[in-house]
């Protein structure tokens, strides 16, 4: 007697291809559906800290630079999405 997972396992060998394609579009979609939250707390960031927000420290002077990044970086994500 075969277990069920057994089965399965065997059955998807040669969908092995697939079933990894599925998982990592799976993980990168939930990390762009992750990203807007995360840039609205980088916004506030900004907002709050200032010159020493997280965006500061990565050269990018001026609170307006900042938001300026800020934007970019989200209308990447928004308009092109994980890509595929």
């Amino acid at each position: 007697m075969t277990y069920p997972l057994q089965r399965l396992l065997r059955y998807s060998r040669c969908h092995r291809r697939r079933i990894w394609l599925a998982s990592a579009s799976s993980v990168l979609n939930k990390l762009f559906d992750l990203a807007p939250p995360a840039l609205i707390g980088l916004a506030v960031d900004v907002v709050v800290k200032q010159q020493d927000s997280l965006i500061a420290s990565w050269g990018v002077e001026g609170i307006r630079a900042q938001v300026e990044r800020l934007i970019d970086i989200e209308a990447r994500v928004l308009l092109e999405g994980p890509g595929f």
